[in-house]
C-alpha cells in the first residue's frame, strides 16, 4: 500500500499520513490533531484509528491498529476511500 485514494486523488502515505479532517474535497493532515493515521511499520502499512469513532475497514469497525493491504476500503464519517499501491 502506498496511497489513500479519495475521489480520484491519491494521497501518498510515506512513513505516516496523519489525517485530521476528511471530506469529498480531500484531507487535512496534522499529526497534532490526527483523527486517524496510516503509517509504515517493518515494510507494511498499518491503520491506527486514533480518536476517530466513525471509521470502518472493509465495512468492519476498527478499534485498534491493524495492517492494511491494497484494495482495502476505508469509510470515515461517510466518506469512502480505498488503499492502493501506485508505481
Amino acid at each position: 500500500v502506498t496511497h489513500l485514494l479519495i475521489n480520484h486523488h491519491a494521497y501518498a502515505i510515506g512513513s505516516a499520513l496523519a489525517i485530521a479532517e476528511i471530506s469529498q474535497e480531500g484531507i487535512v493532515t496534522d499529526p497534532n490533531r490526527a483523527a486517524f493515521t496510516l503509517f509504515s511499520r517493518a515494510g507494511d502499512i498499518w491503520l491506527d484509528p486514533g480518536k476517530e469513532q466513525n471509521l470502518t475497514l472493509n465495512r468492519q469497525p476498527v478499534s485498534q491498529s491493524v495492517r492494511v493491504t491494497p484494495g482495502d476500503q476505508l469509510t470515515v464519517a461517510g466518506i469512502d476511500c480505498q488503499l492502493i499501491s501506485a508505481g
